[in-house]
């Protein structure tokens, strides 16, 4: 096997990302220590300096990757020709993502910092909206239909990642329960409900 500083620079990027998420399930953010995200990916301390500035450049960049990834995987989702059929594809794809990478997301839902701050925070937020942009017009499809109150995209998106946020922390306090993509259709049941019409 190959020594990591033989590794293409976005390969060796993917192993210090995935050495960061694995630390950060384990210890959460107050207690990361970059020495052992270098260890954890098989590099030198100073390595990961080349990609990462600090400690919050690095979280940024574990954000950024994970939802690019979450992105990606509801993009793949084939559309069914219904609104709401579309959500709960959307929906069934979110959960699993998250079953995937249930001890980060846990961690970093319990308290992160305000990544705001920097290149990188600033970068993760722009992934981040397009999240919202992408929720939001499935949501919006619903509105049309009548299911859903008229809101912004936005609002429709935030909606959903709350939402989604309730489901990992419910998620934290049961950890014997069935896997979240199992619980897809109690998903767009409560995300349409909470949403439901005005009467």
């Amino acid at each position: 096997m190959a020594r990591p500083r033989t590794y293409p620079a976005e390969v060796r990027r993917e192993m210090i990302l995935g050495a960061a998420r694995k630390a950060l399930a384990k210890r959460g953010y107050q207690e990361l220590k970059l020495d052992e995200v270098a260890r954890l990916a098989g590099i030198a301390k100073g390595t990961l300096y080349l990609y990462f500035k600090d400690k919050m450049d690095l979280l940024a960049g574990v954000f950024t990757d994970l939802l690019a990834q979450s992105n990606a995987r509801i993009d793949a989702v084939p559309k069914t020709g219904f609104p709401s059929g579309d959500l709960c594809a959307a929906a069934r794809a979110s959960l699993a993502f998250v079953d995937e990478h249930q001890a980060f997301l846990t961690a970093f839902v319990g308290g992160h910092p305000d990544l705001k701050r920097t290149p990188s925070g600033r970068r993760a937020h722009e992934v981040y909206d397009r999240r919202l942009r992408q929720i939001g017009t499935l949501l919006k499809k619903n509105v049309r239909t009548a299911r859903c109150r008229r809101l912004d995209i936005a609002a429709l998106g935030l909606y959903w990642d709350a939402l989604m946020r309730f489901f990992i922390e419910r998620q934290g306090y049961q950890p014997a329960a069935a896997k979240l993509v199992s619980r897809d259709k109690e998903f767009v049941d409560l995300l349409l409900h909470g949403l439901g019409a005005a009467e």
